[in-house]
């Protein structure tokens, strides 16, 4: 709806503050009618917004480097950056690590050591999710290739040489 030109008057005869308000307001109430106009704008103008972005982020790729940067190391950057390395390589939300950690109790699911991050353990031909275990442990059925074959010849082995130490 059009405002009247009385209505536009004493919209810019207010404060910027209250000019603020009235902005956020509207913003709040007409969410849907503001996305759907950005979502025109941008597929008439495509090329030209790709080229404005470009063009912005050469302009001030120090500053928005540095204010990265800074975001990154924030407590919420760092849970963003959680969030988003769960959700992309192992398919799992942030709410579901932390369910599985609290089952768990903070311990790994092999050795049973407590620790305060766990690395989630997945199978590597599936993509699914097995268990949290601590960075060892993790480790090691990588260098096994989670073969339980290999691990059963690496226990006789272990086994073979114990024997032979306590003669």
């Amino acid at each position: 709806m059009l405002l009247k030109v009385t209505q536009r008057r004493e919209i810019y005869m207010r404060s910027k503050e209250e000019i603020a308000e009235y902005q956020k307001e509207y913003n709040k109430v007409n969410k849907v009618k503001i996305a759907a106009r950005k979502k025109a704008y941008y597929e008439e103008n495509r090329e030209k917004c790709i080229k404005s972005g470009k063009t912005f982020y050469e302009a001030h790729k120090i500053s928005l480097r540095a204010t990265q940067k800074v975001y990154r190391n924030t407590e919420k950057g760092k849970l963003a950056k959680k969030r988003s390395t769960l959700k992309f390589h192992y398919g799992l939300p942030l709410e579901k690590y932390q369910s599985m950690y609290d089952f768990q109790k903070g311990r790994c699911k092999i050795c049973g050591v407590f620790k305060k991050v766990l690395h989630v353990d997945h199978n590597h031909i599936t993509n699914k999710v097995r268990a949290l275990l601590c960075g060892l442990c993790n480790t090691a059925l990588g260098g096994f290739k989670d073969n339980s074959l290999f691990l059963k010849k690496a226990i006789v082995y272990l086994k073979n040489y114990e024997s032979r130490e306590q003669v």
